[in-house]
């Protein structure tokens, strides 16, 4: 446990010392969209990782170290290469694209896969995808689509963070949905009740406000991952119930009473058994002469 804390650590550190100058800028002259697009992903990532931590399965002792320095070198090469060379060639389009945010997850993707292995890196292989798939330029799209301002960027938070937890929830096809209908329902009403609040035509330009646009989304996956908890619990006991509890006098099942004049199976197998070896011996009593002689005598 200390060793992989210390991994954590490492992690951490890394990421603040290569990304604290991008997040800095972000904060003091980024747009509110891009605000608020940096903490949906945030919440999406915290999404994603609890929900396959808790239901984390053991592993394989299986490392091969040659992989994991093959994919966490190309990775953090094309992380440095997104955050020095191509970002600032399309800085006028910095607040659309959010490429440092990009660069910070595929930096946080090839540094894991060195700290703590490919293998266990790609347990959160759902997680990865929903965070490079569901980008800036996306984020922005789906903001416009949800009319804009505060309320269309929770919104698209909302949808991100209902995707990511669909994501990692390995439910059947019913309980997907019904986790999507609830936490996205949940979310979007929450940004209704916040948008009819007053003053909701210029909190989209507060920097602080737009921190907040994560809160309803995060609310509809508390609710939505409760209500599944609580119908699991609820399985679980009624399949409990159903099954044939166990006595301490005997086993699970009833035993059969036998019916008087009634032989076992194990009798009966016997008695046939022994019935035919009487009729074999017989049988060659009555074929061989030598038995015939010795019997008349």
């Amino acid at each position: 446990m200390i060793r992989y804390l210390w991994r954590w650590l490492v992690l951490l550190v890394l990421c603040v010392t290569g990304y604290a100058n991008s997040v800095g800028q972000l904060l003091a002259t980024g747009s509110p969209t891009g605000i608020a697009y940096t903490v949906a992903a945030a919440s999406m990532a915290v999404v994603m990782f609890l929900g396959v931590e808790l239901r984390r399965r053991p592993d394989l002792p299986i490392h091969d170290r040659e992989v994991d320095w093959i994919v966490g070198v190309m990775a953090l090469i094309l992380a440095v290469s997104l955050r020095t060379m191509l970002a600032p060639r399309l800085i006028e389009w910095s607040d659309l694209l959010r490429l440092d945010v990009l660069s910070l997850i595929v930096f946080t993707f090839g540094a894991s896969a060195l700290l703590f292995g490919s293998r266990s890196t790609l347990r959160f292989g759902a997680a990865w995808a929903v965070l490079v798939i569901y980008n800036g330029p996306v984020y922005a799209l789906v903001t416009l689509l949800c009319g804009g301002g505060w309320a269309g960027s929770a919104l698209a938070t909302t949808l991100g963070v209902t995707v990511a937890l669909v994501a990692v929830n390995d439910g059947s096809a019913r309980r997907r949905t019904v986790v999507v209908g609830i936490s996205f329902g949940v979310g979007a009403l929450l940004c209704l009740i916040g948008q009819l609040l007053p003053g909701a035509g210029t909190r989209g330009a507060d920097t602080a406000v737009a921190m907040l646009t994560c809160l309803p989304g995060l609310a509809g996956a508390v609710v939505a991952s409760l209500t599944e908890i609580r119908v699991r619990q609820a399985q679980d006991q009624e399949a409990s119930a159903l099954r044939p509890r166990r006595t301490a006098g005997g086993p699970a099942r009833a035993r059969r009473r036998r019916r008087p004049g009634r032989r076992t199976t194990a009798a009966t197998t016997g008695d046939l058994r022994d019935r035919g070896r009487a009729r074999d011996d017989g049988r060659r009593r009555r074929r061989s002469p030598a038995l015939r002689l010795g019997t008349d005598r």
